[in-house]
C-alpha cells in the first residue's frame, strides 16, 4: 500500500515537471493592432526584428486611415518604409535584454561576462555598430538577444575614458573651438579641444558618435570631434 501511494506521488510530480516545462517553453505571438502601431515600436517585419523609427498618421478623403512607418531592420541596419493601413496588425518582437560587462577581444571577436550569471558572452564586431572604441576593460553594456541569438550590443549612452596620448596646445590657443589630435585609453583617436591633457578623463556620448562630451568632474562641456578606431 505504501510503495503504491509512494509511486502515484511521483507519477503526480513528474506530470507537475513535465507541464512546467511545457509552459515555460510556450511561446506566445503577441500582435499590435493598428492603433498600436507607434514610434518606438520593435516589430516583426519580413521575419527580422526591427524597430519602428518614424511613424505618421494619414488620413485621405474617401479611403481609411494609414501610418506611414519607417522600419529600421535591428539586424543589418536596413531602413524601409512601410505603409500599415486601419484594421493591419503586426506580430511585437520577443527581445531579451541581458546586462554585461566587457571582458576582451580577439580579432572580430568581443567576450563580454553577463552580470548576473557570470556566463561569457562571444559577440561579432559587427554587432557593436562601430562603437568598439568606447569599450574598455569591465564596461558596461546591455546585449539584445532574439530567439536565443545575440543581434545589438548597447553602450550606455555616456561613456568616461582617459586621455593617454596629446600635443600641448600652443600658447594662446587654449580656447574651446581650437582643436588638437589625442588618443584614449582603448586606442580610439579623437580630436579634443586645445585645453584638454594627457591623463584627463573626458565624458563621451556614444549616441553622438563622439561628436559631444565633457570633462570629468568638471562644469564645463565642450564639443569633442568625431572620432576613428585604430585596430
Amino acid at each position: 500500500m505504501i510503495t503504491q501511494i509512494t509511486k502515484n506521488r511521483q507519477k503526480k510530480l513528474f506530470k507537475n515537471i513535465i507541464y512546467r516545462n511545457f509552459k515555460n517553453t510556450i511561446k506566445y505571438n503577441i500582435m499590435l493592432d493598428f492603433t498600436q502601431i507607434k514610434l518606438g515600436a520593435v516589430v516583426i517585419y519580413n521575419n527580422k526584428p526591427s524597430v519602428i523609427i518614424s511613424c505618421d498618421f494619414l488620413r485621405m478623403q474617401a479611403s481609411k486611415p494609414t501610418k506611414r512607418c519607417k522600419i529600421k531592420n535591428l539586424i543589418t541596419g536596413n531602413t524601409v518604409e512601410y505603409n500599415f493601413k486601419s484594421g493591419e496588425s503586426v506580430e511585437e518582437a520577443d527581445l531579451k535584454k541581458i546586462k554585461a560587462n566587457f571582458l576582451y577581444s580577439s580579432g572580430e571577436e568581443f567576450s563580454f561576462m553577463t552580470a548576473d550569471t557570470y556566463e561569457t558572452i562571444e559577440v561579432d564586431k559587427s554587432l557593436l555598430g562601430g562603437k568598439e572604441g568606447y569599450l574598455k576593460e569591465g564596461g558596461d553594456v546591455i546585449i539584445v538577444f532574439f530567439n536565443d541569438s545575440p543581434i545589438i550590443v548597447e553602450m550606455p549612452i555616456k561613456v568616461t575614458l582617459k586621455v593617454i596620448r596629446t600635443v600641448e596646445a600652443a600658447r594662446g590657443n587654449t580656447v574651446s573651438d581650437v582643436y588638437k589630435e589625442a588618443t584614449l585609453e582603448t586606442g580610439l583617436e579623437v580630436k579634443v579641444p586645445g585645453f584638454i591633457k594627457e591623463g584627463e578623463n573626458i565624458i563621451f556620448n556614444t549616441v553622438e558618435d563622439g561628436y559631444g562630451g565633457e570633462r570629468e568632474n568638471k562644469n564645463l562641456t565642450s564639443k569633442i570631434q568625431k572620432t576613428t578606431f585604430q585596430n
